[in-house]
């Protein structure tokens, strides 16, 4: 089911797109997969849960990959307040430019 629509009464017409309904339902099950995996913020100084991208909104352009394990750093002097890392959900490398 994708969408919410149930596609179980047509799927075997000659015309209908099943791989383009499976492949949506697969990449919905996977964005679900991964929002659940990922917590939500960390803080400062503590241990990164899960390797990959992450931001913080206490500095501008901050979008870092981490290592699992690492520590996150405290941004300093930042007129947000305190630091708060929050996992990427587009975890794709962007090439500096």
């Amino acid at each position: 089911m994708a969408l919410g629509i149930d596609d179980s009464s047509y799927r075997d017409m000659a015309f209908y797109p099943k791989d383009l309904a499976d492949f949506a339902r697969a990449l919905a099950a996977d964005v679900t997969a991964q929002a659940e995996a990922a917590p939500e913020r960390v803080p400062a100084d503590e241990a990164v849960p899960k390797s990959g991208w992450w931001y913080t909104p206490a500095k501008v352009d901050s979008r870092r990959c981490f290592k699992q394990g690492e520590v996150f750093p405290q941004i300093v002097n930042s007129d947000y307040g305190d630091t708060f890392w929050i996992w990427d959900r587009d975890q794709t490398p962007r090439s500096l430019i």
